[in-house]
């Protein structure tokens, strides 16, 4: 028999971090995915360049969009 228990709000992938290289000065700079859904502008802390994301024709959306349906699928099917 398997348990499961999930506490709380269900996973996000959204929250998940990337590192990218900045840029300008190809330090890497840590963003969620969610930032770059949202075109967040994030400031580099080595050269101070505004790093503006950008999610090319929506892939990373639909990306985060199944992946969390598919895991709210799995743990719908587990009750």
């Amino acid at each position: 028999m398997i348990s499961i228990r999930v506490e709380g709000k269900p996973l996000q992938f959204g929250r998940y971090e990337v590192e990218v290289p900045c840029p300008r000065c190809r330090l890497h700079v840590w963003m969620r995915f969610d930032q770059v859904l949202h075109h967040d502008i994030l400031v580099c802390r080595g050269c101070h360049a505004n790093i503006v994301p950008d999610d090319h024709l929506g892939g990373l959306r639909r990306s985060v969009r199944m992946l969390d349906n598919a895991f709210n699928s799995l743990l719908r099917s587990f009750r």
